[in-house]
C-alpha cells in the first residue's frame, strides 16, 4: 500500500510539472525563414555604389534601392533529404541557450548558413547615359567570409518568450545581363571588400512549439515569429543599406470533423 501511494504522488507530481518541450533550454539547432518580398531590399549606394567599368568597358556607375524576393532553396543537407517548401534563408543557432524557469535570458552565437534572393525586377544599366541594358541580380551569402551575429533570447513565459538578433551579411550578389547578345554575368564579394550589411531585429516573439500551426522546421524547440502560439507573424532585419522581411514557413492547421473522417472510412470500408 505504501509502496503504490508513492508511485501515485511521483504520477501526480510529474502531471503537475510544465512540459519538458516548454520548460528546456533552446538547443542549438536551424531556423527555417522564408522572405517577404514588399519589404526586403537592397540598396547600392555609398559603399555599395557599383562603380564605372563594372558591367563592361563604359558602363556607368549603377545606384538605386532593389526590391528583393526570396527564390526557394532546394534543400539543405543538415536538414535531411525533405524539400523545403518555401524556404529561402536558413540561420543556425550555433550552441545551447540555458534557460530555466522564466524570466531568463540567454545569447547564443548565429550564422546565415543559406541565403537566395532575386530581385523583383531587373535594373537598368546604361553606357553614357544610354544604351540601356537590363540585368537581373541573385543574392547568396558570401562563401569568404561567414556571415555572423548573435541573437539574445528571453524565456519570458512557460512557452516561449522574445528574442533580439544582430548579424553581419556579407552579400555575394551575381548580375546577369538578360538582353542579348551575351547574357553576360558579373559577380561581386562584398566578402572580398569586408562590406558586410549591418542587420538587426528587436523584440521578435518566440514559442518552444507552436500549435494551429503546420510549420516547415529542422527540429529543435524554438520556433521564431510565433505568437499566441498559433499566429506567424513578419518581422524585419534592417540596416543602412539593405532590409531583410522574413516570416517562418507556416500555415493554420484545419481540423477535420469527425463527420467528414465518417465519410472518409466509409470510402475505404469493405
Amino acid at each position: 500500500m505504501f509502496k503504490m501511494t508513492l508511485v501515485f504522488l511521483s504520477l501526480t507530481a510529474a502531471l503537475l510539472l510544465p512540459s519538458a518541450s516548454f520548460a528546456d533550454d533552446v538547443l542549438a539547432g536551424y531556423d527555417l525563414l522564408q522572405t517577404v518580398p514588399d519589404l526586403t531590399y537592397k540598396h547600392f549606394s555609398g559603399p555599395f555604389t557599383i562603380q564605372a567599368g563594372f558591367f563592361d568597358p563604359g558602363s556607368d556607375p549603377f545606384e538605386g534601392t532593389v526590391a528583393l524576393r526570396g527564390q526557394p532553396l532546394l534543400g539543405y543537407p543538415p536538414c535531411g533529404s525533405f524539400p523545403l517548401g518555401s524556404v529561402d534563408t536558413i540561420v543556425q543557432r550555433k550552441t545551447d541557450a540555458f534557460l530555466p524557469i522564466p524570466p531568463s535570458t540567454a545569447t547564443v552565437p548565429i550564422e546565415l548558413v543559406q541565403l537566395s534572393l532575386v530581385s523583383v525586377n531587373p535594373i537598368v544599366v546604361t553606357y553614357g547615359g544610354g544604351s540601356p541594358e537590363l540585368w537581373n541580380i541573385k543574392i547568396v551569402q558570401s562563401p569568404t567570409v561567414p556571415s555572423t551575429g548573435s541573437m539574445t533570447i528571453r524565456h519570458s513565459y512557460l512557452d516561449g518568450g522574445t528574442f533580439d538578433a544582430t548579424l553581419a551579411v556579407y552579400p555575394l550578389v551575381t548580375f546577369t545581363r538578360i538582353s542579348p547578345p551575351d547574357f553576360a554575368v558579373r559577380v561581386l564579394d562584398a566578402g572580398q571588400f569586408g562590406l558586410p550589411d549591418q542587420l538587426s531585429a528587436v523584440g521578435v516573439p518566440w514559442v518552444h512549439e507552436p500549435r494551429g500551426l503546420s510549420c516547415t522546421s529542422c527540429g529543435g524547440n524554438f520556433h521564431p515569429g510565433i505568437v499566441d502560439p498559433s499566429e506567424a507573424i513578419t518581422w524585419t532585419e534592417a540596416g543602412q543599406w539593405a532590409a531583410h522581411a522574413v516570416r517562418p514557413p507556416c500555415s493554420p492547421t484545419v481540423p477535420v470533423e469527425e463527420r467528414t473522417w465518417g465519410y472518409i472510412r466509409s470510402l475505404y470500408a469493405e
